[in-house]
């Protein structure tokens, strides 16, 4: 399922690999017998799960294992569901880790390494999948049709908001959700019924590319590569810096 990178493999991604952050790992991980060819070359997100550390590299995953140092690729021959990974996440409660691809198809990959493919958010039209965030056993998917809410423990879809246009980025806060789009960004209760799209207020008129939090501090980092801290009562920008 899964295949160990060769020596010649590993320098190449090695400069990459260098400004990830990596944890000690205890377990280890069983070498397949597949052969693999993606391309490594844009390391963007990385995620500790397992033992091991998960590196989303140009649509493609990897593994760095720390128990013997491997470096192991995992692709559609070798069990997942689809190719161009365009997010990922941890769920902590379902102990798997979430994978969304840039067309709506979802894998759910198991400490075992076993994997199930969910293909309903895929089949139910045109998606683009612009993010995901986990947060206990729900994947929140930001896409052009809305912010899909996934349950991954009974790994079916929960609801859908849609709004005028795409959901680029979603963050969750304790009682609401905001969601930025190509109209503005808004935010919900989620006590309310959000299915009622009159339940969402303008939280700002600003676009956001990504909404986190940060120190507690709600993050933003804007389509012209600015990194903000936003005021949640009055939604301004504070601390602006340049990336």
């Amino acid at each position: 399922m899964i295949k160990r990178l060769t020596r010649g493999a590993i320098i190449a991604i090695a400069a990459v690999m260098l400004l990830l952050p990596f944890y000690k790992a205890n377990a280890g991980i069983p070498v397949g017998t597949w052969r693999a060819h993606p391309a490594y070359n844009d390391a963007t997100f990385s995620i500790k799960a397992f033992g091991c550390i998960f590196v989303l590299s140009d649509g493609a995953l990897y593994l760095y294992d720390t128990a013997d140092n491997g470096i192991y690729t995992i692709d559609k021959t070798g069990g997942l569901g689809d190719t161009d990974i365009a997010a990922m996440g941890y769920s902590n409660t379902q102990q798997a880790l979430v994978l969304a691809y840039s067309d709506g198809n979802i894998d759910i990959l198991y400490q075992d390494f076993t994997i199930y493919n969910f293909t309903d958010l895929k089949n139910s039209g045109t998606v683009t999948v612009n993010e995901l965030k986990v947060t206990g056993n729900y994947a929140y998917i930001s896409t052009n049709i809305g912010l899909v809410v996934f349950d991954v423990q009974r790994r079916e879809i929960k609801n859908t908001f849609r709004f005028e246009s795409s959901v680029n980025t979603s963050v969750i806060l304790s009682d609401s959700i905001i969601c930025s789009t190509d109209d503005g960004t808004y935010l919900g209760i989620m006590s309310d019924n959000l299915l009622d799209k009159s339940n969402w207020k303008q939280f700002c008129t600003s676009r956001y590319s990504e909404l986190l939090l940060f120190d507690n501090e709600l993050t933003g980092y804007t389509p012209d590569n600015k990194i903000v801290t936003i005021n949640r009562t009055t939604a301004a920008p504070v601390n602006v810096m340049n990336d």
